[in-house]
């Protein structure tokens, strides 16, 4: 899976959005927060129970790329609707106006407040992570890793 995008709320939820389909996704840690309970009691009910499968993609971060096991849009709704009864009745609501909206026809959209930065290969990640790097020049030793591992991926893949 790519063109993933991950947003950090101040309380530290992480959650994803595909930026082509705008497909929501969150970790098992993520669906923790949101129910407002632990990772291991989301862990059993994924896998016991509600046998709800994972999709496996890539996510770059500052320590590199890692593998991760990611829960789509019924996943995270099946979750809430167990653990967090509050906030599924502020889902609801949020979909009615939605839905309400649109048989009234306004025209229902959701725009993304950032660009799409999401790279399709590792070799150009990286070399966005070190514009980015570039651009703030404080911390040179980073850049200087940064430059020497874009240059000797793209070596490698010649």
């Amino acid at each position: 899976m790519t063109n993933l995008t991950t947003h950090t709320t101040e309380e530290g939820l992480e959650f994803y959005i595909n930026n082509k389909t705008g497909e929501p996704f969150a970790s098992q840690a993520g669906l923790g927060r949101m129910c407002k309970v632990a990772q291991t009691t989301i862990s059993r009910y994924l896998s016991g129970g509600a046998s709800i499968a994972p999709e496996k993609a890539e996510i770059l971060t500052a320590a590199g790329l890692r593998s991760v096991a990611l829960y789509d849009e019924s996943a995270i709704l099946n979750c809430i609707s167990k653990y967090n009864p509050q906030l599924l009745l502020l889902l609801h609501r949020v979909g009615l106006r939605g839905y309400l909206h649109g048989l009234a026809g306004f025209k229902v959209t959701s725009t993304a407040v950032v660009e799409d930065e999401s790279s399709d290969t590792y070799i150009e990640a990286l070399k966005a992570l070190l514009i980015k790097v570039k651009a703030d020049e404080s911390d040179k030793a980073k850049a200087k890793a940064l430059r020497l591992a874009a240059d000797a991926l793209e070596r490698a893949s010649l």
